[in-house]
């Protein structure tokens, strides 16, 4: 038996062992919620409901709350703090009403402000950061799943924010404001409150039209006060965008179709080029292209590109690397993003199986198809195919043309939770006609494939959360330690919060699709902090935290390690104040000398 096999068994055992190590005590408590949420999820009753009721008469959106269908439409108020505190109703009152046509979604909302002074707007760049600045945001959960949703805020000077929300909302990044979509609003502004009216089409999600009940969150952001409040009451030590505490928006009747839905962007670009030091002779090139989207069903999507040009994607995030390792950053082209996390959610944060920045990167698509969305009852599917065309250098580094496939699915089950899995194909096609040139494919395979299974834990209560998966890749080159495999939980009560991790990566595990800077190291480490909540006018809680990592190779060795302790105070006015003792050590395989110039 070889050694990467003896170590990836061993490995695999011990996650297993660990994870019934963490369930056991599971079972004896909550009513045994970790593997029966079903059960619980089918009784959900949230805590409240909004009717919305089709409008009579057309809305002219102008920001003002003037027409018939907002006076007859029920009001969503009493609104609780979610910070400094959420033990009291809000001091800033909110009030959001509903309607429909035939097309679209409404919502009317007045924010009540009685204290003097200047609004809060950090940025007016469209997809602010929500975190700083004064906002109304409106949380959709068109699926009644309590994990996928959409997000649309406006501030007060009428700056907009889209986004997808995944993972129930309550995670490290819950929304990815990288989706952008067509939706409308409008704000007015006067001494005493500032109101909006939204215009959401129903051709600009996806939702399931044969329920009668969507999940909402409302969230308002007060700056001024300092002070932050949901329309259901979520505990400070969760997300508000968390979906297990949100409400009901309860229709008339179901949703209307979102009949047609089919968009079309071309684009022509062309360009002259001449060398004045070699010829005068003008060289023309030209470019045509257009991207595509055709709703299949008010809950299923195929997005289409062909020539595309991502020139006008939003520029990436400035990242300073100071680590011997690849940056990490997210997707911003159009084409990739809408159901993202069918196809991106397989491994852990900075390890993915499938990273779509991968693809027509290094050399252009020719054309792509991307299939995504709700089959029915819990059940989402993705499947993509793209095609790159091959770059012949002179210089000889020819890149080949390849393509690229990806098929997912994921199930819910027990309620929140899920199980998921992918197959991804890289293959290398070669369109050159003299088929004697060959190509050398560097660090790439002439294919390459990743399969593998992830089980997502996600319990209604939003204690529990965590992910196991075992993912195997295969190629020409590498046929031992071709393994991986992690698991992650994490509890997250008001007083305390633990998280574990572990990850196994094969020293021959090769996923060219995916996102994995460094091989051949099994990580594990326990994170943990507790919290106190003073009754303060300047310090929001306060509290000690530990956490220890480590990396070890395939000899059992510490190659990276790092502990601290520390404490951690943040105060109402969102400032923070941090002491910690850390140790660090990094195992350099290789001399090097440290000079200055």
């Amino acid at each position: 038996m070889s050694r990467p096999s003896v170590f990836f068994r061993c490995q695999a055992i011990l996650a297993v062992l660990f994870c019934l190590m963490q369930v056991s005590p599971l079972l004896a408590q909550d009513r045994f919620e970790l593997f029966f949420t079903a059960k619980a999820r089918s009784r959900r009753i949230p805590e409240k409901t909004v009717n919305i009721v089709q409008s009579q008469s057309d809305i002219v959106l102008d920001g003002s709350l003037n027409e018939k269908a907002w006076s007859a439409a029920e009001i969503a108020t009493g609104f609780q703090q979610n910070f400094p505190s959420d033990q009291s109703p809000a001091e800033s009152k909110t009030e959001v009403r509903f309607t429909y046509n035939h097309n679209s979604l409404y919502a009317g909302i007045t924010c009540f402000d009685n204290l003097p002074g200047k609004y809060v707007v950090e940025s007016l760049k469209r997809d602010f950061r929500y975190q700083d600045n004064d906002y109304f945001m409106l949380i959709l959960d068109p699926y009644d799943d309590l994990t996928n949703g959409f997000v649309f805020a406006v501030s007060p000077l009428g700056v907009q924010l889209e986004g997808l929300l995944s993972g129930g909302g309550g995670g490290f990044t819950p929304v990815s404001s990288s989706w952008d979509n067509i939706w409308y609003s409008e704000v007015q502004r006067n001494d005493s409150s500032w109101t909006a009216e939204i215009r959401i089409p129903f051709k600009t999600i996806r939702y399931n039209d044969k329920i009668t009940q969507w999940n909402i969150q409302l969230v308002r952001n007060d700056m001024k006060r300092n002070e932050r409040s949901t329309w259901t009451r979520v505990e400070r030590q969760y997300r508000p965008t968390s979906l297990t505490f949100s409400g009901g928006l309860k229709w008339d009747t179901v949703p209307p179709p979102a009949g047609a839905n089919i968009s079309l962007i071309p684009y022509l670009s062309g360009s002259a080029n001449q060398d004045m030091a070699v010829n005068n002779k003008v060289q023309f090139d030209g470019k045509a292209g257009f991207d595509g989207k055709i709703a299949l069903s008010t809950s299923m999507n195929l997005d289409l590109t062909v020539n595309p040009d991502f020139s006008t994607v939003e520029v990436d995030e400035q990242q300073t690397n100071i680590t011997r390792f690849e940056l990490f950053f997210p997707e911003k082209r159009q084409f990739f993003l809408e159901n993202s996390d069918l196809f991106s959610d397989f491994g852990f944060r900075r390890s993915q199986v499938f990273f779509s920045r991968r693809i027509g990167l290094n050399a252009p698509l020719l054309f792509g198809a991307r299939m995504s969305g709700l089959l029915g009852r819990g059940f989402s599917t993705g499947l993509l195919n793209a095609q790159s065309t091959n770059l012949m250098a002179d210089d000889g580094d020819d890149i080949p043309a390849f393509n690229y496939t990806v098929a997912t699915f994921r199930k819910q089950i027990f309620g929140r939770s899920s199980i998921s899995g992918i197959i991804t194909n890289k293959q290398a096609i070669n369109f050159n006609k003299d088929q004697d040139r060959g190509f050398d494919f560097g660090d790439q395979n002439r294919y390459n494939r990743v399969y593998g299974l992830q089980y997502n834990l996600l319990t209604q209560n939003d204690k529990w959360t965590g992910s196991i998966y075992g993912f195997r890749s295969d190629d020409p080159v590498r046929q031992t330690g071709n393994w991986s495999h992690g698991t992650s939980l994490r509890y997250n009560e008001r007083n305390i919060s633990v998280f574990w991790t572990h990850e196994y990566i094969g020293e021959g595990f090769n996923a060219e699709m995916g996102f994995f800077p460094r091989t051949g190291y099994f990580m594990f480490g326990p994170y943990i902090s507790y919290q106190f909540y003073p009754d303060s006018r300047v310090i929001s809680r306060h509290g000690p935290t530990a956490r220890f990592f480590s990396y070890l190779d395939g000899d059992w060795s510490f190659t990276d390690r790092e502990a601290s302790l520390g404490y951690r105070i943040r105060f109402i006015n969102t400032s923070d104040l941090r002491f910690e003792l850390e140790d660090t050590y990094v195992k350099l395989f290789n001399d090097y000398w440290i000079c200055c110039a």
